[in-house]
């Protein structure tokens, strides 16, 4: 006999979306202490940022000291290839005051940073002989944990086809 692992329990970052803070319109308290409601400016949709499959892993320990607590929440992703128009989407974000939405499979989604303590994106490259990427990374220190997307009246972008990290245009 044989157990099978339940993979309904698994979240999976499909999407990675940001925008920059100048196109939030406002960010309000959800349903509870851990949703928010972002409202983005007229005109503004959310970005998508490319990566491989299966690859996303966000984390977000607590670090403790004497002034209090922080959260050091960091999204790490490999950014495929070298694909041109993708890449300009790297050097335009890079190092920049972003917003970041991850969207999960299960239709949830969490967002890292806000208005007053954004996101940023640090590439660094990886090569060997047999694999040529870059390792990404998003990070953010935060008083509190990453908020849930409230998503009341909202719809979340997810890709069509279950596809960790498609194309979602």
């Amino acid at each position: 006999m044989s157990i099978l692992k339940n993979t309904n329990l698994n979240s999976i970052i499909c999407g990675i979306l940001y925008c920059f803070p100048e196109e939030v319109l406002s960010i309000a308290d959800g349903r509870s202490e851990y949703h928010k409601i972002i409202t983005l400016v007229t005109g503004k949709t959310w970005k998508q940022i490319y990566f491989t499959p299966g690859s996303a892993d966000f984390q977000e320990p607590q670090k403790i000291d004497d002034p209090g607590s922080v959260f050091e929440q960091k999204l790490k992703f490999v950014f495929p290839g070298e694909n041109e128009s993708n890449a300009i989407t790297i050097s335009e974000i890079s190092n920049r005051p972003i917003l970041v939405l991850l969207t999960y499979n299960i239709g949830r989604a969490k967002f890292i940073g806000d208005l007053d303590n954004p996101a940023r994106l640090l590439p660094t490259v990886q090569t060997n002989p047999k694999v040529t990427n870059r390792q990404m990374e998003i990070t953010c220190t935060a008083i509190s944990t990453a908020k849930w997307m409230d998503t009341t009246g909202q719809s979340i972008p997810i890709p069509d086809d279950g596809n960790p990290g498609a194309n979602m245009d």
